[in-house]
């Protein structure tokens, strides 16, 4: 059975290992949006007004393209729209369900 995976900015670090994963193994379709980049070790500094962590290392995808910053971009870019956060709709996922019907 196909599987599809849906993502956006949100999908960080573990969900994108777990992405690249799918990609290079051919395990299903990734619709929605692009991830945010930051796989890798995270590093924290605690300055004096608050902590900042960043990935402290520079990733790149299983076959060799730079993931760090860039992210996973889907196989189905889905655009969100202000209107869909108003209405409380999920585009992505509507948009995931119309492409498993249509299969």
């Amino acid at each position: 059975m196909p599987a599809t995976f849906l993502c956006d900015a949100r999908t960080v670090s573990w969900g994108e290992t777990i992405l690249m994963m799918i990609r290079q193994y051919g395990l299903g379709k990734i619709i929605g949006q692009t991830t945010a980049g930051t796989t890798g070790d995270m590093t924290l500094f605690n300055l004096p007004l608050f902590p900042f962590s960043m990935t402290g290392m520079r990733m790149r995808c299983m076959d060799g393209e730079k993931h760090h910053s860039q992210g996973i971009v889907p196989d189905r870019t889905v655009p969100v729209y202000a209107k869909d956060y108003m209405t409380d709709y999920d585009r992505t996922l509507n948009v995931a369900l119309d492409d498993i019907e249509s299969r």
